[in-house]
């Protein structure tokens, strides 16, 4: 498989999960992700790593 395939079909699992990701939850979710930013980009930074750390152990 070439290399621009590949990355294709990555990109397209990626926008997959996020489109189930923000499907799945509700608008106090992001709000609550917004102030985590503002506070400590650091922190911001661990939460939405662990999240997409999760959905790709899934599939």
């Amino acid at each position: 498989m070439s290399s621009k395939r590949t990355f294709f079909l990555y990109s397209m699992k990626i926008k997959e999960q996020t489109r189930k990701l923000t499907a799945g939850c509700s608008k106090h979710c992001f709000e609550v992700a917004d102030e985590t930013d503002e506070v400590s980009n650091h922190t911001y930074g661990k939460v939405k790593l662990t999240w997409f750390e999760e959905i790709f152990e899934e599939y």
